[in-house]
């Protein structure tokens, strides 16, 4: 048996072959600041609630939107009025705002 490299033992040759690179920094969720050189942490990131973002949006001012409750079905009993005044977007309850905001960090 022979081996055409510098080490004759099999295992060692098998270890570095197989041995894994180390990752890039930005792979493992960190970065190194510019100017300064220091490594900073990027992850984890928030993640967005899927039933937050269907229902809610921020207005220009930073106000959350969401639509009217009461305009799925039966409708029937309502009466014109009723129904018109459900139409467009109302504002959240300034309460409710800052729980609202933790759901959609990046909208």
């Amino acid at each position: 048996m022979t081996r055409t490299s510098r080490c004759s033992s099999p295992v060692c040759c098998d270890q570095r072959k197989n041995a894994q690179k180390p990752a890039p920094i930005a792979s493992i969720g960190l970065a190194i600041s510019p100017g300064v050189g220091t490594i900073t942490r990027l992850m984890p990131k928030m993640k967005t609630k899927s039933a937050a973002k269907k229902r809610f949006s921020k207005t220009g001012s930073g106000k959350i939107k969401r639509g009217s409750k009461g305009r799925r079905h039966i409708l029937t009993k309502r009466t014109r009025k009723s129904k018109r005044q459900l139409r467009g977007s109302r504002l959240v309850h300034s309460s409710d705002e800052d729980n609202i905001k933790l759901l959609i960090p990046y909208a």
